[in-house]
């Protein structure tokens, strides 16, 4: 099943360091907390409400290319740089 991929290792995926528990998101790593924290979102308005209003600001914060066009370029550039001739 494709959550045991990071159940078995324990892994929240590739965006588990940037997940708050509670705050930007949910965390599980076996089918039955993905079952339970579902359904709690499924049951709780305003978790669903906390957890949308949290994450967009995290995202605003931290995400926004408008703020990260020079970082992002700097990093292409790198990249680039590394690249064999």
């Amino acid at each position: 099943m494709w959550w045991s991929r990071f159940g078995d290792a324990g892994e929240p995926g590739v965006y588990g360091e940037t997940i708050v528990e509670g705050e930007t998101g949910l965390i599980y790593r076996t089918p039955t907390e993905f079952e339970q924290k579902f359904r709690q979102l499924v049951l709780d308005t305003e978790l669903r409400q906390h957890l949308g209003e949290r994450s967009m600001a995290w995202v605003i914060k931290h995400r926004l290319m408008k703020d990260r066009s020079r970082e992002r370029a700097e990093w292409y550039l790198a990249m680039r740089d590394r690249l064999p001739s």
